[in-house]
This record gives C-alpha cells, structure tokens and sequence, in this order.
C-alpha cells in the first residue's frame, strides 16, 4: 500500500469513528465475547 493509500484509509477511518458511522455499521460486534478479525501485520 502506498503512503497515499495508507492516509487516506486512516483518514477515513478516523472519520467513520468520530462520526459514528463504524459503530453503526459494525453493531453487531459489540453483543460479541470474543471474535476473530483476521488481523495480519504485513511488512516489507
């Protein structure tokens, strides 16, 4: 990913989290006691 990729997926996230717009869409999540994301570190 590039450094301009990289900026604007954090930037919209940021604002998809202060604006609520994550919370709403991923609701679901918050009834859970545990999941599995997925979550992968990648370096280069």
């Amino acid at each position: 990913m590039d450094q301009l990729a990289e900026h604007r997926a954090v930037a919209q996230l940021r604002d998809d989290l202060s604006g609520g717009r994550w919370a709403e869409r991923n609701r679901d999540l918050g009834a859970l006691d545990a999941t599995e994301l997925g979550l992968r570190l990648l370096t280069a």
